[in-house]
């Protein structure tokens, strides 16, 4: 009989494979701990760092909605007027202290939160050594160079919720603020940069409104945001208004049909300004008496005298038949080029598609007396004005008046700045709410800047030249008709539904209402961009 032996060797394979599958077991419950600590961290950090991407963004935007003039706590007063480095009022810093226990000093190169990206802005900021793209700015400029406000917006500041956000810088922006990419690179880098509403270029005039293509000034926008957790984020803006106040132009028609501006006879154009005291006799050139209109400009042959360019949103070639709807006719010029001042300056072009709104005329006072004869006014509502060989005073602010006539030797003098808004037809002997005749003076002490009128109804308006009016006149439904007469002129800017004249009209545009009257809507977003350091 056989009998088979237990090797007792083998009693513990079972115990030691079970040992080894406990091991593998417990490594990779290890390994999938350590995954999942891993992944919570990659989380808490995208988490942390996505914070502090919507914080710097919500300090950008909020410096951009600070700086529309109609803003609360509106920075518009403040906005920087010279290129970093040229002034303390030519950096501005929006500082979001919070609950932070760290000062926040971004002017201090020692502080936590120091403006790395400073030396970026100007080469008149920073003497040393500009570090090459993408890397830290290391020390901070000496003297006076900047100014600081607190930020308007301290959402949740008394808690833990704050916005992270540190500070928002507001600079304007010069030919190398984004490094290695210069707007122009044969111009200097520390050349300011505006914005003609379709394209960034370098500063040449006084200003950029006074640029031969109208623009504005390009700001920049860097906002720094630092998290609890550790999250670090800056941004950066480039932001400007779009061209385009309520007078881009001398004379502007919103018809798109032919003759929108009619130019016949022994009528001109040029321009002035009246920016920093200029008047007509120290500042008038035979250039930037611009006239432009939606639809053809047209001129009588050889007897207009056009100081300026012909501009015509809906160019369709230099000169000929206006056919609307033609597309091989030209809606733009209708005339000589001999009607045409000889400058390089003096072009006709095709022009950006202009932003004509109907006025909204506020409702004013009840009531509203009938005005005749020498008298003052102070703001307020009125009836009919008619004057004849009367002086009108009107203390500054703002009118509601049914309609304005004038003849004989009548004047309106101003005691500052006046908003007219015409809300009427006109008086009943006329269907004109404005029209302004005889051999007096309107507004003739004052830039046409203090006389702002305003209409949104379509009846005829009518401006002589005999008066000499410096005034705004802004009527995008109404035909206005010019009268000539008088070695004064008309001086001003204005914007009518179409425009003609009966010969003799001399027309001043004052191109310092380009800035007057801007749009107050919110400061357009250029380019955006994330500042690794």
């Amino acid at each position: 009989m056989k009998t088979f032996k237990t090797h007792g060797a083998q009693r513990g394979i079972a115990l030691l494979t079970v040992l080894l599958f406990l091991m593998l077991l417990s490594a990779l419950a290890v390994g999938m701990m350590y995954m999942s600590t891993t992944d919570t961290q990659i989380n808490a950090n995208f988490r942390a760092e996505q914070t502090a991407y919507f914080a710097a963004r919500a300090g950008l935007e909020e410096v951009r909605d600070r700086m529309r003039s109609a803003s609360a706590n509106s920075l518009n007063a403040s906005l920087p007027t010279g290129a970093p480095g040229s002034g303390a009022s030519s950096v501005l810093y929006v500082i979001n202290q919070g609950t932070d226990s760290t000062t926040v000093q971004p002017w201090n190169a020692s502080n936590k939160y120091f403006d790395t990206e400073l030396c970026h802005e100007g080469t008149s900021l920073y003497t040393g050594t500009v570090p090459t793209a993408d890397q830290p700015c290391t020390t901070a400029p000496s003297g006076t160079w900047y100014t600081s406000t607190t930020t308007a917006l301290p959402l949740f500041s008394s808690t833990s919720a704050a916005i992270p956000y540190k500070w928002a810088r507001l600079t304007l922006k010069v030919n190398s603020s984004n490094q290695n990419h210069y707007v122009d690179s044969s111009k200097t880098a520390s050349s300011l940069v505006c914005y003609t509403g379709q394209y960034e270029q370098i500063l040449t005039a006084s200003s950029c409104a006074s640029q031969w293509t109208a623009s504005n000034p390009v700001y920049m926008i860097t906002a720094l945001a630092v998290t609890k957790d550790g999250g670090r984020k800056m941004l950066q803006g480039e932001v400007s208004l779009q061209p385009g106040g309520l007078f881009n132009y001398g004379l502007f028609a919103t018809s798109s049909g032919c003759s929108a501006i009619s130019l016949t006879g022994s009528v001109s154009t040029d321009s002035y300004t009246t920016a920093g005291g200029g008047t007509y006799s120290s500042t008038q050139t035979n250039t930037g008496g611009d006239v432009a209109a939606v639809g053809n400009i047209s001129a009588g042959g050889n007897a207009a005298s056009i100081g300026g360019s012909v501009g015509s949103v809906s160019f369709q070639g230099a000169a000929g038949s206006c056919t609307p709807g033609n597309p091989g006719a030209s809606y733009a010029y209708t005339g000589s080029t001999g009607d045409i001042v000889t400058n390089t300056s003096n072009v006709v072009e095709q022009i950006p598609t202009q932003s004509t709104p109907t006025p909204e005329i506020p409702t004013g006072p009840t009531g509203g007396a009938n005005v005749s004869g020498t008298q003052t006014l102070s703001p307020g509502k009125y009836g009919d004005i008619s004057l004849n060989a009367a002086t009108l005073t009107l203390k500054a602010g703002t009118y509601y008046v049914n309609s304005i006539s004038t003849g004989g030797n009548a004047k309106i003098v101003l005691q500052g700045a006046v908003t007219i808004y015409l809300e009427g037809d006109g008086p009943s002997s006329s269907a004109s709410p404005l029209d302004i005749e005889g051999n007096g003076q309107i507004n003739a002490a004052g830039p046409p800047s203090n006389l702002l009128i305003e209409y949104a109804g379509t009846n005829g308006i009518t401006i002589s030249g005999t008066p000499t009016p410096a005034l705004a006149l802004y009527a995008p439904n109404a035909p206005v008709s010019l009268k000539g007469g008088g070695n004064g002129g008309i001086y001003g800017a204005i914007v009518g539904q179409t425009v003609s004249n009966n010969g003799n009209v001399s027309f001043h545009f004052d191109r310092n209402l380009r800035n007057q009257f801007p749009d107050a809507s919110y400061f357009t977003l250029l380019g955006f961009r994330e500042l690794y350091y």
